[in-house]
């Protein structure tokens, strides 16, 4: 089964100067991938294509419905004061988000609930036990026990991390999220893997 396929891809950022020209590649399920090349070649212009997160000027891109992409930044970018522990947070956004809709409705509904109200706080608690939130505090310890991360780093500013420290952890997030697909960059090489 096909996880990935590119069928002559096409991108440009100057018009005449192809920075991917007609590139094709199959990637089926369980295989492992690298791709190595110069700095500004286009690896990490591949990757924001693949993830959906830049378009491309010609050519297919197929990813198996099935399966999720994520991208760990060259540069991650977190808000000042973010520490280890809230990064590795962010794989949980959805349903932290989830969960604080809960909360905003059960103060709401304090006083009482219209039925609209409970069918909606009903597929939220459903969505949040479907997507494992209420297991995410034990995921988030068991996790980080398994890899020796302690407490204090736990608590230290991610933006102290050296730069290969930093990778690791944006690497757990994107795990959390089950994504089958990572890319991340050093100075002179991406590396992919494919789970």
């Amino acid at each position: 089964m096909i996880d990935i396929q590119v069928k002559n891809l096409t991108k440009f950022f100057v018009i005449g100067e192809n920075l991917l020209e007609d590139l094709s590649f199959d990637i089926q399920e369980g295989e492992r991938v690298a791709i190595l090349g110069r700095n500004g070649c286009g690896k990490t212009t591949l990757f924001n294509i693949l993830t959906g997160q830049m378009d491309y000027d010609a050519g297919e891109v197929y990813v198996n419905p099935h399966k999720r992409l994520g991208l760990i930044s060259q540069i991650p970018k977190f808000p000042a004061g973010y520490s280890v522990e809230d990064v590795l947070r962010t794989a949980f956004q959805v349903l932290t988000k989830t969960r604080q809709r809960m909360a905003e409705m059960e103060q709401a509904m304090s006083d009482g609930a219209t039925n609209e109200q409970l069918r909606e706080y009903d597929v939220l608690v459903n969505r949040f036990q479907a997507g494992g939130g209420y297991e995410m505090d034990v995921e988030v310890d068991k996790i980080c026990n398994g890899l020796g991360i302690s407490q204090d780093q736990r608590i230290q500013d991610f933006a102290s991390l050296s730069g290969g420290e930093r990778p690791g952890s944006i690497l757990l997030v994107c795990f959390w999220k089950k994504r089958i697909f990572y890319c991340w960059t050093s100075r002179r090489t991406t590396w992919i893997c494919v789970v």
